[in-house]
């Protein structure tokens, strides 16, 4: 025993060991072990919002006109559909 050490700290560690840390390098009570927080981030919205709310030129027919690339998507969508849905059918009268 050292003059450094004080007879109180000894009682104390005693049970120092295997996930019992010494009593001075605890976290102590009421203080955060992150007091500054979680950094707040940019609020950035999804990527796919972006890019199907962009305008996009399409053909119809003959005739051109401008829609959401959502709303391209989902004409898109339906034409394949239809076409696979009206191919997969026997022709009637055949």
């Amino acid at each position: 025993m050292t003059l450094d050490d004080d007879p109180a700290d000894d009682a104390e560690d005693r049970g120092v060991g295997y996930r019992r840390p010494p009593r001075k390098t605890r976290f102590t009570k009421g203080l955060s072990g992150n007091p500054a927080g979680r950094p707040r981030g940019r609020r950035r919205e999804a990527p796919y919002e972006a890019v199907l709310g962009q305008m996009v030129t399409i053909r119809e027919g003959g005739t051109t006109r401008r829609v959401t690339a959502a709303e391209a998507f989902l004409l898109r969508l339906t034409k394949s559909n239809l076409a696979s849905v009206i191919g997969s059918y026997p022709i009637q009268g055949a």
